[in-house]
């Protein structure tokens, strides 16, 4: 618990600490509150218990105290008044309960917010290397299970904090009226929750892990099936499908059961606790011969704090066993706050990049894994300013993988990536791909409009239509943009589901082209256009020679039988090859 509080003080931010400590304020008064209550119900039955004046003046001095105060003129009187005062001060304090409660989820809610933003942030800001590491599956379920860390480890500690006040505050009350009592019961009471939490705790903590690893292989499996569902009606697979999602279902939902199981667990014994130690204080009290009145008094204080305490106590432990329950997912959030390596780029007038001259790749070797053979291995290219180059070759030669290298996706094992002679390195990446234009094999487009998903990135008010419709000439994507629907303002659909293979691809091309870069990089990117718009695509590239830097990689001749030069990066060939 103790490690669980540092984590959490070391990812909260300064703001979200002053409001813990107006919070923990707010936890205090409630406790006085619930104390004050407990007082008033106890004059209230001493009054009932008192016949006249004279009763009131034996009782003790509160209520004798209350009694003047109220200048009641009988006891009756008297009983009515606290009967007054005790509906208002009840409705008082449950409006102050709720509003505290009210607090408490607004911090919940503020911080779940931050830890939602400060993910997506590192997840953006990571670099590609982790990203290929990582699954997309997994770093979805983590971004969608900040609300379950919410409920189960935010709102739980902060309602542990609340009840533990409560809790110490009326055990104190009771020492002072009964401190054998309450100190056997406070003892029994400890060892009783330490035979029931201590046992649970790493149970919990399996199935919480379970749970967890369970949902992400949910999002997985629903990824696959329902991304290649043109696949999986080809081959007939649906069953296998059905029986992976429902096997992986069934283990998270049979984790969260048997959590629910042992989370209730300690309230049943609590219960059973409480109510045997009551009636043994009774009969305690009995037995030593008290006077019924003082009999009286006592147990209903005993009585009252007792199922006061109650309540408390089973939340307590069902907040223990939330949090033991979604300590694992914790961890792995605490991890993706702190520990996802980012790529700390400064912005790209902080340090500009011109090219003006040539991209020189230095002798450079990369691998994916230090456990894995080079897939470039010393090799060394020039591409001049404005020149257009084809990267040609065998499947799995690293012809994608070079332009990434040049991209600045990958830092070279050894050997060097210069721009204009300086090298390539994290205080200029950001300018360097701010002048950069990249169109890949598989398009990913966003269930928008085709306009936003061209002006990549640009908030809707801020397109600059000019340069949006010389990108679209330029794609050779006018024609059928013109042909949609709402033309420009098309929902192309998720992953673009309502184009064609060939749209997909213009839309791609044109995205790259309305930021205007120096440098266009094409993946394969003409491999889902037909002849014909292959070559309207390959005369406007022949319009852009000599004016901005081409890179293309591609497998058919009628691609790349424009470009300057053709590079080979057949490894048996090594080095620079050009034709």
């Amino acid at each position: 618990m103790f490690a669980l509080i540092g984590k959490l003080r070391r990812i909260l931010p300064r703001s979200y600490k002053f409001f813990l400590v107006a919070l923990a304020g707010m936890m205090a008064f409630g406790a006085m509150l619930e104390l004050a209550a407990l007082g008033v119900i106890m004059i209230l039955v001493s009054a009932f218990t008192a016949s006249d004046g004279k009763g009131i003046e034996a009782s003790g001095r509160w209520v004798r105290t209350a009694y003047r105060l109220s200048h009641a003129d009988s006891p009756r009187t008297f009983v009515v008044y606290l009967a007054m005062f005790l509906i208002a001060f009840y409705i008082f304090k449950a409006l102050y309960n709720w509003f505290s409660l009210w607090c408490q989820s607004w911090f919940v809610t503020k911080l779940s917010l931050h830890i939602s933003k400060r993910m997506f942030h590192n997840y953006l800001a990571a670099p590609c290397d982790w990203h290929v590491r990582m699954g997309s599956a997994q770093l979805i379920n983590r971004m969608n299970q900040v609300d379950s860390f919410a409920l189960g480890v935010l709102k739980p500690v902060l309602l542990v904090a609340t009840e533990l006040v409560v809790c110490f505050a009326l055990i104190a009350v009771l020492f002072m009226a009964m401190p054998m009592v309450s100190i056997m019961a406070a003892v029994l009471g400890a060892v009783l929750l330490l035979a029931i939490y201590l046992p649970l705790r790493k149970i919990l903590v399996r199935f919480g892990e379970i749970g967890t690893r369970a949902g992400e292989k949910v999002i997985l499996f629903l990824n696959q099936g329902l991304s290649a569902v043109r696949e999986v009606k080809l081959t007939g697979t649906e069953s296998f499908f059905d029986r992976q999602l429902d096997l992986v279902q069934a283990k998270k939902l049979f984790a969260r059961k048997k959590i629910l199981d042992f989370s209730d667990i300690p309230r049943f014994a609590m219960e059973a606790f409480c109510v045997v130690i009551a009636m043994c204080a009774l009969l305690l009290m009995i037995r030593t011969g008290r006077d019924f009145t003082g009999i009286l008094f006592t147990a209903a204080l005993f009585i009252t704090a007792m199922f006061r305490l109650l309540p408390s106590i089973s939340r307590i432990q069902y907040s223990l066993f939330s949090i033991r329950s979604t300590l694992f997912l914790f961890d792995q959030i605490y991890e993706d706050l702190t520990s996802v390596p980012c790529e700390e780029l400064p912005d790209s007038g902080s340090a500009p990049l011109p090219f003006a001259k040539e991209i020189c790749v230095d002798h450079v070797t990369f691998s994916y894994s230090p456990g894995l053979p080079p897939v470039i291995r010393d090799f060394s290219l020039r591409i001049a300013c404005c020149e257009s180059v084809a990267l040609v070759g065998r499947t799995g030669c690293g012809k994608t993988t070079l332009a990434d290298l040049i991209l600045g996706f990958h830092k070279p094992d050894s050997g060097r990536i210069l721009i204009d002679g300086v090298p390539l390195s994290a205080e200029n990446l950001r300018s360097w791909r701010s002048r950069v234009g990249y169109v890949p094999q598989s398009v990913v487009l966003f269930d928008d409009t085709v306009r936003a998903n061209i002006a990549f990135g640009v908030e809707p008010e801020k397109v600059d239509m000019e340069r949006y419709r010389a990108a679209v000439r330029m794609a050779q994507a006018d024609r059928f943009i013109d042909q949609l629907p709402e033309k420009d303002l098309t929902v192309v659909g998720e992953e673009g589901v309502r184009l064609s293979g060939g749209q997909r691809q213009r839309i791609a091309i044109a995205r790259a082209l309305y930021h205007q870069p120096q440098l266009l990089v094409f993946d394969e990117a003409t491999s889902a256009l037909d002849n014909e718009t292959e070559k309207a695509l390959i005369d406007a590239l022949k319009a852009l020679k000599g004016k901005i830097t081409i890179l293309m990689i591609a497998h058919r001749l009628s691609s790349i039988e424009h470009c300057d030069r053709i590079v080979s990066l057949d490894k048996h060939e090594g080095g620079e090859r050009s034709s």
